[in-house]
């Protein structure tokens, strides 16, 4: 048993058949939400409404998170069955038998939460710089096609990079969950110094970085509609005179004037929704680390890394469901679109309603 590296034998035991269920079902779901959003984004298309760039850019992040929860739900599976989850024994053979499902389930899981992780940067980045300058839907498209091949580019291509040469290094495999789920992530079998490099260029490093540039650019993009504001209202001051009523002033300010209103409140949210499903796993990283490499015994660390390990079966694999409940379910102009759908079959549709569903709106998404 010493020949395990990490002392990891003794977080065997703390995945119940909860969090095997908690997994599978928090999947299952987001791989229905997922479906779900891209169903209903084709619909709206199809009706005549124009799908702006951040709606097209959330589409890409929801492949990723749907390839995130059927990562997942393929490891809870797999981990069923597995020798993980009956003995340790199995992983002090490390190099002697690899599990073949257990690679295969790591490298789409790696792959598809660092493009997650991007596409939800990108969005950040997009919303600060792009959207205020966005041409109309009518105008070229050469500049938006430009820039979609280069997010792709970063968005797929970095992560593939990475997973791609941790799996030629076989890197892959067993974790006994420390850092993660009941999936597969990076080997237990390598070293200390090598598990956390290697977490880290994997995901922990990226997500973390997310998390910072996302921010940043969510003070700076909170700082321009603040001074945005205070230039609208210069202009209704200046234009209807201050004893004016409010409603007259308001109506006496161009469109042209109120670039940032057209950025969808949600969308600047989207990272903080990433924050609190993954940080559980984050905090559970950032605790192993420091116990793998300081080698002290925290006070109550058992205990706070089952509790976060629960939590975290549920985060990892909840992303697309929480992008379909913001962005599909709390949407009156979906939830119109889906009577409509249903009601469509006996019912003819009047004019009131497909002039609703095939108007651009950016504020009544």
């Amino acid at each position: 048993m010493e020949n395990v590296t990490n002392g990891t034998e003794e977080y065997i035991n703390k995945t119940t058949n909860f969090d095997i269920t908690l997994i599978i079902v928090t999947s299952l779901l987001s791989v229905i939400g997922a479906c779900l959003l891209f169903i209903l984004t084709f619909l709206r298309w199809r009706g005549g409404e124009y799908i702006n760039e951040p709606k097209r850019l959330l589409v890409c992040l929801t492949v990723a998170d749907l390839f995130v929860a059927l990562g997942n739900m393929f490891g809870a599976i797999r981990f069923i069955g597995s020798m993980d989850y009956k003995s340790v024994n199995s992983i002090v053979a490390c190099h002697t038998g690899r599990d073949p499902l257990c690679i295969f389930q790591a490298f789409v899981t790696i792959m598809s939460s660092m493009s997650s992780f991007f596409w939800t940067t990108i969005i950040a980045f997009h919303l600060l710089y792009l959207t205020p300058m966005e041409p109309s839907h009518n105008g070229s498209t050469v500049r938006i096609y430009k820039r979609t091949i280069f997010y792709h580019f970063i968005s797929w291509g970095i992560p593939a990079a990475l997973s791609i040469t941790a799996l030629s290094k076989n890197l892959l495999g067993s974790d006994l969950t420390v850092g993660s789920g009941a999936w597969c992530w990076i080997s237990a079998c390598l070293s200390q110094t090598e598990r956390t490099i290697w977490m880290t260029l994997t995901m922990k490093g990226w997500e973390i970085m997310m998390y910072i540039l996302c921010a940043l650019f969510y003070i700076l993009l909170k700082w321009s509609h603040c001074k945005e504001y205070r230039k609208v209202k210069k202009v209704e001051m200046m234009t209807a005179g201050i004893n004016a009523p409010r409603f007259i002033r308001l109506q006496s300010v161009p469109d042209s004037e109120r670039k940032y209103t057209k950025v969808d409140k949600r969308f600047m949210y989207l990272w903080l929704i990433e924050l609190f499903l993954r940080s559980f796993g984050t905090v559970r990283f950032v605790m192993a680390t420091l116990k793998r490499h300081t080698g002290h015994a925290y006070t109550s660390y058992d205990k706070a890394d089952t509790v976060l390990f629960h939590f975290q079966n549920f985060g990892d694999s909840a992303q697309a469901l929480c992008s379909f409940i913001v962005f599909c379910a709390f949407s009156a102009r979906t939830r119109e679109l889906v009577r409509v759908k249903c009601v469509g079959g006996c019912v003819k549709h009047d004019d009131e309603s497909v002039s609703l569903l095939s108007s651009v709106s950016y504020r009544n998404d």
